[in-house]
């Protein structure tokens, strides 16, 4: 996975390529939260599975390269995922 860190108005915006392996889009995500909100993802009080369904958005991941875009609002955070393997958190407005 490549991924970088930029400054925007609104703070720090968390960009990936996610995995397609089984549980690697679901932690790509809680990764790119816990950076946005600068926290260390290890110690980071975020849960993904608390706010959606971790398997299904590990699904997503098996669609990858289909024409497709899921967002979602977490802990402050808008998430998008795409179908061409991006992954992009930034903070929520």
């Amino acid at each position: 996975m490549s991924r970088s860190d930029s400054r925007g108005r609104t703070g720090v915006i968390y960009r990936a390529e996610y995995g397609t392996e089984a549980g690697d889009l679901s932690v790509d995500i809680a990764q790119g939260v816990a950076a946005v909100r600068g926290e260390d993802p290890a110690s980071s009080s975020f849960v993904l599975a608390e706010h959606v369904d971790s398997d299904a958005i590990d699904a997503l991941a098996g669609s990858h390269g289909t024409d497709w875009r899921f967002d979602i609002d977490v802990a402050d955070c808008h998430v998008t995922v795409h179908g061409n393997g991006t992954l992009v958190v930034r903070p929520s407005r």
